[in-house]
């Protein structure tokens, strides 16, 4: 799995020595995280943020996260390909499966650094942008 330096930083920071066996930590990395049991975490991540009045729209799910990155990637002018293979659906066709062995490493690389840039840089100010829109 490709990791940026942030992101390393951030599991070391969030895991620490109770690390287990598992990338993911939902169960302390006990277990292999599942579409389920990502879905059970991420709801009542969306219920307390319901509660706090933080929602500006509907509920989210994990599809609506992934659709979220798919299309941010697109925007950002990343090949099909290499989003597939960033969200683990590049993989489709004879010729994908069984001859093409390429690893996207580097594409898969930038595109994890353009998803940290959406998330953590001055862009990823919510009031900013919206006073930007308000003129």
């Amino acid at each position: 799995m490709l990791l940026i330096p942030q992101a390393m930083a951030a599991l070391l920071t969030i895991q620490g020595k109770k690390a287990g066996a598992f990338f993911f930590i939902i169960t302390d990395g006990m277990e292999a995280v599942s579409y389920d049991l990502f879905q059970g975490s991420l709801d009542r991540v969306v219920s307390a943020m319901d509660a706090a009045g933080e929602l500006e729209g509907p509920r989210f799910t994990p599809g609506d996260l992934r659709r979220t990155v798919e299309t941010h990637l697109a925007a950002a002018g990343y090949s099909e390909e290499v989003r597939g293979h960033v969200q683990s659906h590049g993989l489709s066709d004879v010729q994908k499966r069984h001859y093409n062995k390429y690893e996207y490493d580097t594409e898969k690389c930038g595109a994890i650094r353009t998803l940290y840039d959406l998330l953590a840089g001055d862009s990823a100010d919510i009031m900013k942008l919206r006073q930007l829109a308000a003129g």
